[in-house]
């Protein structure tokens, strides 16, 4: 069995990214900035598409974009069921865009997965609370 996030929950394509960026809620909580796009729920598209991103101007380095990027997708994939009993609940989908904030307080080297897991913790509860 495979533990691994599915590509049906990941939000793709540059437009996708815009129109959720462009329309959706902002919410902050550490490291995590995170727009959130309430839309109806359809058939073809249910439940929640999440797209995560590292900003090349914070985080030169590649490597360190795709670490970063790899540890978002994670803390997601490990805490995403409460997510999904919310919005399961709801008769809408989400889609959210988790972009990475460096404040440049700490080296990129020290962003580990337990400061990623609160700060998604943070705005998981935030998203949670504006849904009810």
């Amino acid at each position: 069995m495979h533990n691994t996030l599915p590509k049906t929950d990941i939000l793709r394509g540059y437009e996708a990214f815009a129109k959720v960026i462009r329309d959706g809620v902002c919410m902050r909580s550490g490291c995590l900035l995170c727009h959130l796009l309430s839309v109806p729920r359809s058939a073809c598209d249910a439940g929640i598409r999440m797209g995560f991103a590292v900003p090349k101007k914070r985080v030169p380095h590649a490597a360190d974009r795709n670490r970063i990027r790899r540890l978002m997708r994670e803390v997601y994939r490990m805490n995403r069921s409460t997510l999904h009993e919310g919005v399961e609940e709801a008769a809408r989908d989400l889609r959210i865009v988790v972009v990475f904030q460096h404040g440049g307080s700490t080296p990129l080297y020290e962003i580990s997965f337990k400061s990623v897991q609160q700060s998604w913790i943070d705005v998981a509860a935030k998203i949670l609370s504006t849904m009810e």
